[in-house]
């Protein structure tokens, strides 16, 4: 399988048991040397607070690719929206001030 075969299966999973909770977060290994017999693996997990979580490790010697999907990814790309707004906002409040407006 592939990173977005993963996080498509993370997109559609179903849990088994009533109350459980969907994926939200995927892990796929794609380097064989980094991840040995889990090569290819596509995990599915879901973590209460993903955007707080960080890799256990980093770097282009990682095998594992990951990624946040749902409402989870949505509510991240809504938050950098803002931000990146903010940050714009500021800007042109800044030129505005220096330029005498």
């Amino acid at each position: 399988n592939t990173p977005g075969e993963c996080c498509e299966a993370c997109l559609k999973h179903t849990p088994a048991r009533q109350g459980a909770h969907k994926c939200n977060v995927w892990v796929w290994c794609g380097i064989r040397e980094s991840c040995g017999s889990q090569h290819r693996e596509c995990w599915l997990k879901h973590l209460v607070h993903p955007h707080a979580t960080k890799p256990a490790r980093e770097g282009p010697e990682v095998g594992w690719t990951s990624g946040i999907v749902g409402a989870d990814a949505e509510e991240r790309a809504r938050d950098d929206q803002e931000t990146a707004t903010k940050k714009v906002s500021r800007t042109a409040g800044m030129h505005a001030l220096q330029n005498g407006l």
